[in-house]
């Protein structure tokens, strides 16, 4: 599986070089983002037994 973390190592560096080259840096939160959009096909969905 894939978990969508980055190391605070890595993240430092990036802002760093974005101090250094004068980089413009943006935050966004994905996760709303897919609670608004519109979908245009049927979904079906099956629970796992003892769900209701």
């Amino acid at each position: 599986t894939f978990a969508g973390v980055v190391y605070t190592t890595t993240w430092r560096i990036v802002l760093g070089l974005a101090a250094v080259n004068n980089w413009v840096v943006d935050q966004m939160d994905v996760k709303l983002a897919f609670l608004y959009g519109d979908i245009d096909e049927e979904v079906y969905v099956d629970l796992p037994d003892g769900w209701e």
